[in-house]
């Protein structure tokens, strides 16, 4: 086998007779894969799903069909956490095209004048005084 970093694998007959495979060269059946954007509370979810929708409609790597999705996926003091679910074909290239998904997609967000949320710590006086 040949691994990610083009090293080969060598694995005996025995443990591949007992394991399960799973084929990802295959063409016929897609590749599911997701990622996280995080933005602040004084964004409109709904706003920013649609233009990382579009961001997703610029890469040819990534499927119409079945159709992108973007959900969130978490809410906190910091954040709105939208979680990214797209189709590919190609296993080999999906780190490559999580990076393009990542690069537009922080492009349109700020070509939109919306940033990637940070952490944020809010330190109150004692309660004790």
């Amino acid at each position: 086998l040949k691994g990610f970093t083009d090293e080969w694998l060598t694995i005996p007959n025995r443990i591949m007779a007992g394991a399960q495979i799973s084929n990802f060269a295959t063409k016929d059946h897609p590749i599911w894969r997701s990622l996280m954007f995080k933005v602040t509370h004084n964004q409109k979810p709904e706003e920013v799903k649609m233009i990382i929708l579009e961001a997703l409609n610029d890469i040819p790597e990534v499927l119409k069909n079945p159709k992108p999705l973007v959900l969130i996926s978490e809410l906190n003091e910091s954040w709105i956490q939208l979680r990214v679910v797209y189709c590919i074909l190609d296993y080999g290239y999906q780190f490559e095209i999580a990076d393009k998904v990542y690069l537009k997609g922080l492009a349109k967000l700020r070509s939109n004048g919306i940033g990637i949320a940070a952490p944020r710590i809010e330190i109150l006086k004692g309660l004790s005084e």
